[in-house]
Formats: C-alpha cells, sequence, structure tokens
C-alpha cells in the first residue's frame, strides 16, 4: 500500500479507504446479483386497479426500484444506497 500511496501522491488515509471502498463494492454487487431483484412501483391508488374508479395509469406514475430476497439482499442494498448516495 505504500507504494501505492507514493505511485499516486495520495495519502495513507485515502489509500486505506481506496481499497476498503472496493471490498464495499465487491460485496455489494454479490449480494446485489444473488438476492435481489429489480421492480417497478406504482402508486397505492392502483393496487386495486379493478375498481371503477381508478384512473388510467401512466409512465409518469412508475418508478424503479429493488426488492431483497433475504437478509444478505437487503444488506447489499443498504451497501448499494450508501455508496451510490450523493451525500456520502
Amino acid at each position: 500500500m505504500q507504494a501505492k500511496a507514493e505511485a499516486t501522491g495520495a495519502s495513507w488515509r485515502d489509500v486505506l479507504v481506496s481499497e476498503s471502498l472496493f471490498q464495499l463494492i465487491e460485496y455489494a454487487s454479490g449480494a446485489l446479483t444473488s438476492y435481489c431483484y429489480p421492480v417497478i412501483s406504482y402508486p397505492r391508488e392502483y393496487y386495486h386497479r379493478l375498481e371503477a374508479n381508478t384512473p388510467p395509469i401512466t409512465l409518469d406514475k412508475l418508478a424503479p426500484g429493488w426488492g431483497a430476497r433475504n437478509l444478505p439482499g437487503a444488506m447489499g442494498l443498504q451497501f448499494y444506497w450508501l455508496i451510490t448516495s450523493s451525500g456520502g
């Protein structure tokens, strides 16, 4: 790691954080591909779509989402959201 820090001009802390992030990304990616699945979400008023007073659904009411099959999948989603959020 010292060689990486010297070669890049980064501090030891930055190199350690970088290595940790790569490990988290690998964990989250593995959990996402193994234990999670994509879903299409829509508003609650469309859950009972057979009711006559429900207006037609439009594309702007749909949203992408993720579902987890088990605890490792839920943990992978948490890691995914944390490392991809702009809030840090």
